[in-house]
C-alpha cells in the first residue's frame, strides 16, 4: 500500500515505516514534507483511559477537521508527538515550523512544541492554539512545569506560517514566534537548567464543544513541516520594537460607524476610495490587506486602568506584540471625545504604545468647538475654552495626529461655528506641526439634523481641504438609529451618498491632500461673506479672485433647540474659499472652493438672476498659473495669470505658479 507524501489527518496519524527506534542523538532536523521521517518519532493518541496506543509516524502532517473515529462520548483527543535524543546539557535552541489556516470549521484546539527533562519533566511549551467561542487564534506559552497549563498570548493571522522558538541562555527561556518576515518575543523568564531529554508536539482536539459553546472559528488546516534542536543560541530578540516612528502615509479617507468588516464591506470600501477600515481582530485586518486597506483596531486593554494591573499589562503587551507586525495595521483606537480632565490618565497608555510600537498611530477624536465648557473641562468664552482643550490635549498626551468631528447641517439651517473649528484646528496643526482629521456629518440621527445631500458632502470634503486637512471621516458609513450614511442596513447595497462619496469625492480628496502635503498651510481666507472665527482674505494676497466680491453680512442665526451653543443659519455661507500652501512663507498654491452648496431649485429671485445670469470670475496671481487635474495628478498650464472659475456647487479647483 502507498500513501501521498503529505495527507489529511483526522485524529488517526498514518505510518509508513516499521515501528523501531533510532538511536538517541544530540539535537536533530526532521522535516515532515518529505518521504523519509526518522523512526525516532513516535505518537500516542490519548482518547480516554480505555483508548490508548503508540506507533511510529512517517510522512508530512497536515492536519484538518474534525474527530470522526472515536465516540460520542469523548469529549477531548490527545494526540502526541515524541523524540528522545542524547540529554542536551547548557543553551539550546528549538524550532517547530508551521503554516495554518484557521478559517475552516474544524475543531482542533492546539497544536504546541514541549520541551522535557529525560525524566519527563516539562521545561517549555509554545505553539499554536484555537478555542470554543473565540474570535482569533492565539499563540500559547509556558516555563517550567507549571506550563502543562500554559498561558494564552498575542493574536495571530488567521493564515500565515511562521517557526515557534524556544531558546534557554543560562538560566533564561525566550519564546518567540518569527512569522514571515519578522520575529517577536512571546514571553522569557527564568527558568530549569535540566538538560533536554525528549521533544514532543501535542495536538489536542475536542470531539464535541462544552456544554454551550459555539465554535467561532476553529483551525481548518495546519501543516507541521519541520521540528528542529540545536545546542546553543541565535542573538536573542527584544519585544521592544525599532521600528521608526509613525507617519501619516496616504491621506486618510475612512468612516465612523459601520458594519463589521465581512470580504463584502471591505470590497465595498475599497471600490469606494476608502482606504481605512476598523478592525475587531487579525481576522479583519487580514480582510483589509486583501483589499487594500489600512486597519484601525480597537480593544479593551486600551485604556489607561490597564497599565495599573500587571495581568492586563501582560495581556496588553501580548496584544499589542501580536498586532504590530500585521501589514494592514495602521492605528489603535483609544478613545472618543475625552474630557481635559483625562488627558492625564491617557499621557502614559500613549507613552506605552509609542515606546512599544512606535510605527502605529493611536488614534484619540476630540470634541468639536460647540461642545459645553462642562464637556471640554476647561473655561472662557466658547473659542478660547475650545482652543485651550486642544492645546492641551497636544501638550499632555503627545498626539502625533490630531482629529476631531464637528456635524453642520442642521434640520432648519447650518451651524455657525463650523469655519471657526477648522481655523482653531488649522492654527495648532501648524504650530504644532500636526497633520489633522475631520469626521464630518454623513446622517441624520436626530430630528435637528438633516441628511446631506452630494453637493453638501463635496462641500464638506473641499472646505476641510483648504484648511490643511490630511484625512476625512464620515459619521457615519451605516448604524442602526441613523438615515443616510453609505450602506443601507438592511442588505448591505450603498446609498447615494455612497455614490457621491466615491465619485465626487474620495479620489479627489486623496489626490488634492497628497499634492498639498509637502506644503505648509500660510492661511485659509473667505472671500464674499465672512463666518464667525474666520479671516477675510488680504487686499494685496498674492492669489485673488476678480472681478472681487462684496464684503456680505453674516445671515442671522437662531439658537439650537437642544441647548448646545450654537447658532444656525437658515441661509447657508456664500462666496469662496481659498486655502493658501507653500514650502516657505509665499504662497505657490491655492485651493479655491466654491462655498455655494445648492443647485439653483427655481425658488428666490437673486438666486434665479444668479443663476441665468452667473458673473464670470478667475482666479489670479502675480506668476502665470498652472491647475491640478486630480483624476490624472497632473498639472495642466493655465491661461497665463488668469484661470476662470468654473466650479460645481460645493466644488474646488487647486492651482500653482507654473514650474520652470
Amino acid at each position: 500500500m502507498t500513501f501521498p507524501s503529505r495527507y489529511a489527518l483526522g485524529l488517526l496519524l498514518v505510518c509508513l515505516v516499521p515501528a523501531a527506534f533510532s538511536a538517541p542523538e544530540v539535537g536533530f532536523s526532521d522535516d515532515f514534507g518529505g518521504p523519509d521521517l526518522s523512526p525516532a518519532w513516535h505518537e500516542t493518541i490519548l482518547a480516554s483511559k480505555a483508548l490508548t496506543y503508540a506507533r511510529p509516524l512517517a510522512g508530512a502532517l497536515v492536519v484538518s477537521d474534525a474527530v470522526q473515529e472515536h465516540p460520542a462520548s469523548v469529549r477531548n483527543v490527545y494526540c502526541v508527538l515524541q523524540r528522545s535524543c542524547t540529554p542536551l546539557e547548557g543553551d539550546f535552541t528549538a524550532k517547530m515550523s508551521l503554516s495554518w489556516d484557521l478559517r475552516g470549521p474544524a475543531a482542533l484546539m492546539s497544536v504546541m512544541l514541549r520541551i522535557l527533562s529525560p525524566e519527563g519533566e516539562i521545561l517549555a511549551v509554545l505553539g499554536l492554539h484555537d478555542w470554543w467561542g473565540t474570535a482569533s487564534g492565539n499563540v500559547r506559552y509556558g516555563i517550567g512545569p507549571g506550563a502543562k497549563k500554559a498561558q494564552l498570548g498575542m493574536h495571530v493571522p488567521y493564515r500565515a506560517a511562521g517557526e515557534f522558538v524556544i531558546e534557554r541562555v543560562g538560566e533564561e527561556y525566550v519564546l518567540r514566534l518569527e512569522h514571515q518576515d519578522w520575529s517577536m518575543v512571546v514571553s522569557r523568564g527564568p527558568g530549569s537548567r535540566d538538560p533536554v531529554g525528549e521533544v514532543a508536539i501535542s495536538f489536542e482536539f475536542y470531539q464535541r464543544p462544552p456544554k454551550g459553546a459555539v465554535p467561532v472559528t476553529h483551525f481548518g488546516t495546519v501543516s507541521l513541516e519541520r521540528v528542529a534542536l540545536r545546542k546553543g543560541v541565535s542573538a536573542v530578540l527584544s519585544s521592544a520594537s525599532s521600528a521608526a516612528p509613525w507617519t501619516l502615509g496616504k491621506p486618510i479617507v475612512t468612516y465612523w460607524a459601520g458594519p463589521p468588516l465581512d470580504d463584502a464591506m471591505a470590497r465595498q470600501l475599497a471600490d469606494g476610495g476608502w482606504n481605512l477600515a476598523w478592525c475587531r481582530n487579525f481576522w479583519d485586518l487580514d480582510r483589509a490587506r486583501d483589499h487594500g486597506l489600512r486597519g484601525v483596531v480597537t480593544s479593551s486593554l486600551l485604556k489607561p486602568e490597564t497599565l495599573a494591573s500587571a495581568e492586563k499589562k501582560a495581556e496588553l503587551d501580548a496584544f499589542v506584540d501580536s498586532m504590530k507586525h500585521h501589514p494592514a495595521l495602521y492605528a489603535y483606537h483609544i478613545k472618543d471625545e475625552p474630557s481635559a480632565g483625562a488627558f492625564a490618565a491617557y499621557a502614559p497608555l500613549v507613552a506605552y504604545l509609542r515606546k512599544r510600537d512606535p510605527a502605529h498611530l493611536a488614534y484619540f477624536n476630540l470634541l468639536p468647538l460647540g461642545a459645553k465648557n462642562s464637556q471640554l473641562g476647561t473655561e472662557g468664552d466658547s473659542i478660547s475654552a475650545y482652543e485651550t482643550y486642544v492645546r492641551r490635549f497636544i501638550e499632555v498626551v503627545h498626539p502625533a495626529l490630531l482629529s476631531y468631528d464637528h456635524y453642520h447641517f442642521a434640520a432648519d439651517g447650518d451651524g455657525d461655528l463650523y469655519f471657526a473649528n477648522l481655523a482653531v484646528l488649522r492654527r495648532l496643526s501648524v504650530e504644532y506641526h500636526l497633520p489633522f482629521m475631520v469626521i464630518v456629518q454623513a446622517a441624520s440621527w436626530m430630528k435637528n439634523r438633516r441628511i446631506p445631500t452630494g453637493e453638501e458632502l463635496r462641500w464638506l470634503g473641499n472646505t476641510i481641504l483648504a484648511y490643511g486637512a490630511q484625512g476625512i471621516s464620515y459619521y457615519v458609513y451605516g448604524y442602526r438609529g441613523h438615515d443616510g450614511g453609505m450602506v443601507n442596513l438592511a442588505d448591505g447595497s450603498p446609498t447615494s451618498l455612497y455614490y457621491a462619496a466615491k465619485n465626487m469625492i474620495n479620489g479627489q480628496f486623496v489626490a488634492v491632500a497628497t499634492a498639498l502635503r509637502p506644503l505648509h498651510s500660510l492661511g485659509t481666507y473667505h472671500v464674499g461673506m465672512q463666518p464667525p472665527g474666520t479671516e477675510r482674505l488680504p487686499e494685496n494676497a498674492d492669489i485673488r479672485i476678480e472681478p472681487p466680491l462684496d464684503l456680505e453680512p453674516y445671515p442671522s442665526t437662531h439658537p439650537d433647540t437642544s441647548g448646545w451653543p450654537v447658532r444656525y443659519s437658515r441661509d447657508p455661507v456664500r462666496g469662496f474659499l481659498i486655502g493658501l500652501f507653500g514650502p516657505r512663507k509665499r504662497p505657490t498654491h491655492a485651493l479655491i472652493v466654491n462655498l455655494a452648496y445648492r443647485t439653483y431649485s427655481g425658488r428666490g429671485w437673486e438666486r434665479r438672476k444668479q443663476a441665468l445670469n452667473p458673473i464670470p470670475r478667475y482666479v489670479v496671481g502675480k506668476a502665470p498659473l498652472e491647475t491640478f487635474d486630480p483624476k490624472t495628478g497632473r498639472w495642466l498650464a493655465g491661461d497665463g495669470r488668469r484661470v476662470k472659475l468654473a466650479l460645481p456647487p460645493g466644488g474646488a479647483m487647486l492651482v500653482r505658479y507654473a514650474q520652470p
